[in-house]
């Protein structure tokens, strides 16, 4: 019986520790949403600057000029698009790690109890 409560409270350990991961993972995920929304206000802001540009901009070099700076501005959102997006597979594949881990502690928590029960 001893045997077993020791073995119970090292898997209560455990699951406080995946607990703590997944609470971590999410707190990450709600961050990474809010550095998105901050890109896509920061994108929009852009867009705009752009667009009085075009407007205030005139000519056939101001013209290729601005096509420069739309295909820079194009290449970074997709730099920033691909990083944001493989940040948030990591997150994805940490917190079902952590939420499999926590499932089987679970699972062997349950075990336990019935045995020391019987």
């Amino acid at each position: 019986m001893d045997k077993l409560t020791q073995e119970l409270g090292e898997i209560k350990k455990e699951i406080e520790q995946e607990d703590d991961a997944l609470y971590a993972i999410k707190n990450k995920i709600r961050h990474l949403e809010d550095v998105e929304e901050d890109i896509h206000q920061a994108r929009r802001e852009i867009d705009d600057i752009l667009y009085h540009m075009k407007e205030v901009w005139r000519g056939e070099h101001a013209e290729h000029t601005f096509w420069q700076i739309e295909d820079e501005v194009r290449l970074y959102n997709q730099k920033d698009d691909s990083m944001t997006n493989d940040i948030q597979t990591e997150l994805n594949n940490e917190q079902k790690k952590h939420q499999q881990n926590l499932d089987v502690l679970e699972t062997k928590q349950q075990d336990i109890t019935k045995e020391m029960r019987l």
